[in-house]
């Protein structure tokens, strides 16, 4: 799989731009890059989470979804991690 050219685009230090790097890691079986742009991503959604925490749950729903998101990508990468030591 070619990445995605516009990763480029994404800043390093946000979500998408963590997001998407580690999805990619994730492809090319580089785990521990991948957990790297996890904490990263998480990171970067701190904040807005933290400044959201009162708001309606229309104004909280997307950073929710994206905080699922990269919980998802971190058991995906632990999930990967423990099939490569079973080999």
């Amino acid at each position: 799989m070619q990445p995605l050219a516009c990763v480029v685009f994404w800043q390093v230090d946000s979500y998408e731009g963590g997001f998407y790097r580690a999805v990619l890691a994730t492809h090319a079986e580089k785990y521990d890059e991948a957990r790297r742009w996890v904490d990263r991503a998480r990171s970067a959604l701190h904040p807005e989470l933290r400044a959201i925490a009162s708001d309606s749950y229309s104004r909280a729903h997307a950073p929710l979804v994206h905080a699922q998101q990269l919980a998802e990508a971190e058991e995906l990468v632990e999930y990967k991690l423990f099939q490569a030591q079973l080999r």
